[in-house]
């Protein structure tokens, strides 16, 4: 999925947990993952994507992590804040790749 506007929301809340600056982020999933709340056709309780987001160490060197965000379903139907909700593994990427 391409959406710039929600890139730009899940790498100011990066920003805000405390992650240096972002370098790039791309969202990897081509669309919302829906949650129920026991499976089948029970209510959505929330939905969830994932993103890669790229970013530079303390120490100069880049790497990337998967992060999926999440947004709680609403009583009255909508969809409420976007959160993070789980931050993967740090994943070392050589500065010679960061562009390709």
């Amino acid at each position: 999925m391409v959406n710039k506007a929600l890139e730009e929301k899940m790498a100011g809340l990066l920003k805000n947990a405390g992650w240096p600056a972002i370098y790039r982020l791309n969202i990897v999933d081509k669309d919302w993952w829906l949650d129920r709340a026991s499976g089948g056709d029970s209510p959505i309780v929330s939905r969830r994507m994932a993103a890669a987001a790229l970013t530079q160490d303390s120490d100069g060197s880049y790497y990337y992590c998967v992060v999926s965000f999440q947004q709680p379903r609403l009583i009255t139907g909508d969809w409420g804040k976007l959160e993070i909700l789980k931050v993967g593994a740090k994943n070392p990427l050589p500065k010679a790749n960061i562009d390709k």
